[in-house]
């Protein structure tokens, strides 16, 4: 048996890396730049998500796990290319994840820190059950929510991402009623002073409150969805909509926005629209994406000048916690 067959896959596979690596090495960073833009740009419309271990699962031809192991590439390429992979790329996680773990371990072995390098990011976060309106007189009542500090920490690694560009905040809504986002709202503000060119984006979906929907209905006990949906619940699976762009909830007001409520809401209550699982359910999905903003807010002037005052009452309050402490 010759010496070339009695080398095993793993030792050819770390052979021609060092061979690679060497070569590499000689060329200047520019050039190394160039090269780890061919070999990572990921050309899917869809981020990657921060958990996947296997990315060959998403694309068989794009697979950064050996390329980004500091134990094949060495501590040196591994962060030069981890720095392309996390740069060149946008990234998704889940609420539900641990998100400060997950941004600080690279599943693929480069040994760095993903939030060291992350440009693109989107969140896809439960929205918070509130059952006060948005107004800015039950602020406090919400600020003093059990939960509110233990969930404004787990949304507070956000806050450690130097590079980041682009965060897109992706809110499932799980209850009927306007939408509540006063839990992220002193991180969207933090964002914008530590990131001035930062863009944040803010998506809204009704898909899992419709889906329960959809799946509780029988039809032998009660009427509770609309005709068009009964009808088509007998033939159809229920068909998601996806997430509809809210971004202009979170911009700031514009005097013409304070006018505006001064003279058509001076109670500063949102109103409620219709239910959802009565309206939007009755809607083919192009429709109901174009409809999930009206439902989520009705009222987006008063939106923003009421984060706006939340913004004030937030730094108030934290001001004197300070002073106490």
């Amino acid at each position: 048996m010759s010496q070339l067959q009695r080398i095993s896959h793993r030792d050819l596979q770390q052979r021609m890396l060092d061979t690679i690596t060497h070569i590499l090495l000689r060329f200047p960073r520019e050039l190394r730049d160039q090269i780890y833009s061919y070999l990572f740009t990921y050309f899917d419309s869809k981020p990657i998500n921060l958990t996947y271990s296997h990315l060959t699962a998403l694309d068989p031809n794009f697979d950064p796990a050996h390329l980004l192991s500091s134990r094949w590439a060495g501590p040196l390429l591994a962060s030069e290319m981890a720095d392309s992979f996390y740069g060149l790329n946008a990234f998704t996680i889940t609420s539900s994840s641990p998100l400060k773990e997950t941004l600080s371990f690279c599943r693929w072995g480069s040994g760095v820190m993903p939030s060291a390098f992350l440009r693109r990011l989107s969140v896809e976060i439960i929205e918070y059950i509130s059952f006060s309106c948005l107004t800015s007189d039950l602020d406090q009542l919400f600020e003093q929510g059990s939960d509110m500090v233990d969930r404004r920490a787990k949304f507070a690694c956000l806050l450690h991402i130097p590079r980041l560009e682009r965060l897109e905040l992706r809110i499932q809504k799980v209850w009927e009623g306007p939408l509540e986002i006063r839990d992220l709202n002193p991180l969207i503000h933090q964002l914008r002073q530590q990131h001035p060119k930062i863009q944040i984006t803010l998506a809204v979906s009704f898909d899992s409150l419709l889906q329960e929907a959809w799946d509780s209905w029988e039809p032998e006990f009660g009427n509770d969805l609309a005709l068009a949906a009964r009808q088509a619940h007998y033939f159809d699976d229920f068909k998601p909509a996806g997430f509809s762009d809210c971004t202009e909830l979170i911009d700031p007001p514009t005097e013409e926005d304070r006018e505006h409520v001064e003279e058509f809401t001076p109670h500063r209550i949102m109103p409620r629209t219709r239910l959802a699982t009565a309206g939007l359910l009755d809607e083919d999905v192009a429709t109901r994406k174009m409809l999930q903003g009206y439902y989520a807010c009705q009222e987006p002037a008063l939106m923003r000048v009421n984060l706006a005052r939340h913004w004030e009452f937030w730094q108030m309050l934290k001001k004197s916690e300070s002073s106490l402490s």
